[in-house]
């Protein structure tokens, strides 16, 4: 494997497994510590990611053309960035009556609706047919393995004689 295979290989299996753990940490600080205030996970989780962005930035990833960015281009990745708080802060307030996995089901849609609204507007052009097709296995995917982990807790709880606890 060449070293830039290797970087992008590290890079989004260690960008899978902190996405996993920031859902479940996220649901396990908010539902077992009955800490209330999801918001304010948010602004600490974007805090933690805009200092740990900065230190990347300074010291393994420095820009390779550091000519300053264009105001129109400044206001899109603002409007982004707007965007993404938003969906972390509404994630974090959701976490409080819904478990991590229905959860994570959620956001395994957002390619398909992506897909969905991208016909609505008439820019259907844009995607090949491979990528329609390759929607169903990855969402169907996290389908399956979100309820079968579910179905297997169940049946776990039951089988040892356990009260179930419904989410708050």
């Amino acid at each position: 494997m060449s070293g830039d295979l290797r970087t992008t290989a590290a890079s989004v299996v260690s960008w899978f497994l902190l996405n996993i753990a920031i859902g479940n940490l996220n649901g396990w600080i908010l539902k077992h510590h009955g800490f209330s205030y999801p918001v304010v996970l948010t602004a600490v989780h974007m805090l933690c990611c805009w200092l740990l962005s900065a230190v990347c930035l300074v010291t393994i990833l420095p820009p390779a053309d550091p000519r300053p960015t264009p105001v129109g281009t400044v206001a899109k990745v603002r409007t982004l960035a707007l965007a993404f708080c938003a969906s972390v802060a509404l994630g974090n307030i959701a976490l409080r009556y819904i478990y991590v996995s229905f959860a994570q089901m959620v956001s395994a849609a957002s390619p398909f609706f992506t897909m969905l609204l991208m016909g609505a507007y008439g820019r259907q052009a844009i995607l090949p047919r491979a990528s329609y097709s390759a929607i169903v296995p990855m969402c169907g995917g996290v389908y399956v393995c979100a309820t079968v982990g579910e179905l297997y807790f169940l049946y776990a709880r039951l089988h040892r004689g356990r009260r179930l606890h419904p989410a708050p």
